[in-house]
């Protein structure tokens, strides 16, 4: 379960954070698209999800939940729960969401749990200090412009695992990171590398609904941001909340374009490039 709380002038941003801080929920803050339909749309028309509106009467909150194809509200929901599109999300499942959501801004009694509902859960919480070996990141070489995986166990699909291809010519770098039990990688293109740096590899692939989904995805990049030896402290939302204003139009100021991420290996990124290139498709920039 992923959470998304709209951050809304008068609204109730503030309950909603301290609900989800106290239970230990990851969420990420939106003050940008607050009244903005098309957003939702496109963003969870295809992932299982609940738009969610509080009231607050006389110290009682009513929850109404609701879904995108049903909207007809004039402004996005207070908060958003929301899936990856390969989840499977029965109708008890979201029953039981709804209830303890309920309970949970009523300061009532929370439902029980069984074990789906923990999981259900639990995909939610702010990751705790995660053991580095769940995560597979290779030594870097100095000759080679790739980190190629060398494990000898038999889970490699339990491991993280990632990649990068530098094009010095075109001052691009191609990121891969390939999820545990996953088909398909993720590749981020950063172009002007020189000038940006490793900096977009840790904001750029939430614009995939797909990615931090797991809490596993931003423990991930945490461990990655000391392996690449970044400075400072590696505050993801931060980071993600100022690249989204940078993609946002404002008066006088060029917005920067979204994010680039395929999901394809790098070396599909780069036979589409050359295709691109050699005039068989003519997107290539």
């Amino acid at each position: 379960m992923k959470l998304l709380v709209f951050d809304k002038k008068g609204g109730y941003s503030s309950l909603i954070i301290n609900e989800f801080n106290e239970k230990k929920f990851a969420h990420l803050l939106d003050g940008i698209h607050v009244e903005d339909e098309q957003y939702l749309l496109k963003n969870f028309s295809n992932v299982p999800h609940r738009l969610v509106y509080v009231s607050v009467y006389n110290l009682v909150a009513s929850l109404t939940f609701s879904v995108v194809d049903n909207y007809d509200h004039p402004k996005n929901p207070d908060f958003v729960l929301y899936f990856d599109e390969s989840e499977d999300v029965t109708s008890d499942d979201w029953l039981f969401l709804m209830n303890y959501f309920e309970s949970l801004f009523n300061y009532g009694v929370l439902p029980s749990l069984n074990e789906r509902h923990s999981y259900l859960l639990e995909t939610a919480m702010e990751p705790a200090e995660i053991a580095w070996h769940e995560y597979k990141l290779p030594e870097r070489e100095k000759e080679v412009d790739s980190m190629v995986c060398d494990d000898d166990t038999d889970s490699v699909e339990e491991f993280y695992d990632f990649r990068e291809k530098f094009l010095p010519e075109r001052d691009v770098a191609l990121f891969e990171i390939k999820k545990p039990y996953t088909d398909l990688p993720y590749t981020m293109v950063v172009r002007e590398f020189s000038k940006v740096g490793y900096l977009p590899l840790f904001s750029g692939f939430y614009i995939e609904m797909s990615w931090g989904v797991s809490p596993r995805d931003d423990a991930y990049l945490r461990f990655l941001w000391g392996k690449l030896e970044m400075e400072g402290v590696c505050d993801l939302e931060k980071m993600q909340k100022e690249r989204a204003l940078k993609c946002y139009p404002g008066k006088g100021v060029m917005p920067e374009p979204p994010p680039e991420v395929y999901r394809k290996s790098i070396d599909q990124v780069l036979q589409d490039f050359d295709m691109r290139e050699t005039g068989k498709d003519y997107r290539f920039y």
